[in-house]
Parts: C-alpha cells; sequence; structure tokens
C-alpha cells in the first residue's frame, strides 16, 4: 500500500498569510525558525525570527485517515516570548510525572533563555535571574496570564464572542416566556 502523500501545513506565524506564496514568510517577514514536538506527538511548539512562540494541538489529526489534516490543528496560544529571533526550542518532558507540567525552554538572539509552561504559554523565569523558580510549585503563575501576540488574541476572543452570541441568539429564540 503507497504511503498517503506528504501534507504541507499552514503555521503561519503572521496575521496576513504568505509572501510570494511561501509558507516559512508572513507579510510581516518573519519566518519560522524552529520548532519541537512532545514525545507523544500531540503538541507542537514553533518559533520564529520576531521571538514569538506558538503551541500547536494536534490532538485530533487522524495521520493515516485524514484527507485534510490540517483542518483538525488548532492554534492552543500563540505568546511573545523573545525580544528577538528565536534559535531553538527544547521541551522537558521529564518532570510531567512529577509537576503534571512539561515546560518550553527557548534560546534567543536577545541572549535570554526562557522557561514557559507548555500548557498555557505563561513565563515561569529566565536562567541567571536572581529570584529562582520552584518548578513544582506553579501556585505563583496561577494568576498570571500569557504576553499573548495581541492580533491572535483580539482575533481569538472575537471567535469566542461571536460562538457565543450565536448560542444566546438561539437559546432565545427558543425560549417563550408564555409557555414557562
Amino acid at each position: 500500500m503507497p504511503s498517503p502523500p506528504l501534507e504541507v501545513l499552514d503555521v503561519n506565524h503572521g496575521p496576513h498569510g504568505y509572501q510570494n506564496n511561501d509558507p516559512t514568510k508572513s507579510f510581516w517577514g518573519e519566518s519560522l525558525t524552529t520548532f519541537r514536538a512532545t514525545k507523544d506527538g500531540t503538541l507542537l511548539v514553533t518559533g520564529d525570527t520576531a521571538g514569538q512562540l506558538k503551541c500547536w494541538d494536534l490532538s485530533k489529526v487522524d495521520w493515516q485517515n485524514d484527507k485534510k489534516p490540517a483542518e483538525n490543528i488548532v492554534d492552543r496560544w500563540f505568546i511573545r516570548g523573545h525580544r528577538k529571533c528565536i534559535n531553538t526550542i527544547q521541551l522537558a518532558e521529564a518532570f510531567a510525572d512529577d509537576t503534571g507540567e512539561i515546560f518550553v525552554i527557548s534560546a534567543s538572539d536577545d541572549c535570554n533563555i526562557l522557561i514557559h509552561r507548555l500548557s498555557n504559554g505563561v513565563k515561569i523565569g529566565q536562567l541567571g535571574q536572581e529570584k529562582l523558580w520552584d518548578i513544582y510549585n506553579m501556585s505563583p503563575y496561577s494568576g498570571q496570564k500569557p504576553n499573548y501576540v495581541a492580533s491572535w488574541f483580539n482575533n481569538r476572543r472575537e471567535t469566542y464572542q461571536n460562538y457565543y452570541k450565536e448560542k444566546f441568539n438561539k437559546l432565545q429564540i427558543k425560549f417563550d416566556p408564555s409557555t414557562g
């Protein structure tokens, strides 16, 4: 049996599409520079020339049978991780059994190595910082929000607002106070 064709996935980090049909270049001129997947292949983290990190959920993709696997890929978060190009990403999965967390470690041209939570993109710390962090205690980070890329966050918020407006409108239409 022949293997399925190679699918090129749109992991565009820019908000407006490609330059010259090149999927590695957005109209903003940013390029994908590095990526790393979890051992089980359910999550993928990508980094780009603008210092942005994006987490993709691949858990719903059936790579063998989906005609268009990209339709089942969801971006979980998109953050401004660094001030310059991200050179490498590593995932620290060894602590997952003890902490329930996988950590994203990224290095950049801004001369920083940062640690973020894979679950939500919240920054835990920076190598060399004066105050140490405790990866076994995530409570100090529970109230923090990730440094979302604004255009992504606004788009996501608008999508959810429209979804809930539609649901609410359907409920109002079905609800008749005279029968209740």
